[in-house]
């Protein structure tokens, strides 16, 4: 059974801190996080942590909303970088921003980003074994097809290869930061 589910915001953590886009001014920041709505099923509807999500920083004195990168957020949730730091950091990562840096994958569940890796590449290869059937019972675009899901699989491989080094990479800057500054 599907339902709607409507997006909402919970506050996870409030710190008063400098604001880096302030000059320094001191400000009260939420870190939030943003549970994404639309139609899904009974289990998603209902329990949290099966929703797609995403983190974001709240400044109180210009209601701005700012996105965390999913390497940030990690670190955050496994209280490698304290919340004091995080308007700090995420002020420094903003002058290089990418939309896979912000993309949900290292706060999903175990289940979900196992889902978006082997049900996305399983359904290219499922393709390309449905073109090269087709193909074999003398459709002539089924070669084409096969190809097509083939190399899309081969596509999001590599597309998953870079995030992860992305993420690996913005991961150590992050931690370098913390190292370099008390």
């Amino acid at each position: 059974m599907a339902y709607i589910v409507a997006p909402n915001t919970e506050v996870l953590h409030s710190i008063q801190t400098a604001n880096p886009w302030k000059n320094g001014i001191p400000d009260k920041f939420s870190v939030c996080v943003q549970y994404k709505g639309g139609v899904m099923p009974a289990h998603a509807a209902y329990d949290k942590r099966s929703r797609l999500q995403g983190y974001i920083l709240h400044a109180a004195s210009d209601n701005s909303y700012r996105r965390m990168p999913d390497a940030l957020a990690k670190l955050w949730l496994d209280r490698r970088v304290p919340g004091q730091r995080l308007p700090e950091l995420l002020h420094l990562i903003e002058s290089r921003p990418e939309k896979k840096d912000v993309t949900p994958h290292l706060t999903l569940n175990a289940i979900q980003r196992t889902t978006r890796v082997v049900g996305v590449i399983l359904l290219g290869v499922i393709i390309g074994c449905l073109g090269w059937l087709l193909h074999r019972e003398g459709v002539a675009w089924g070669l084409v097809l096969s190809a097509g899901g083939i190399l899309f699989s081969i596509w999001y491989l590599v597309h998953l290869q870079r995030m992860a080094a992305r993420r690996k990479t913005l991961t150590a800057w992050i931690l370098a930061q913390l190292a370099a500054t008390p």
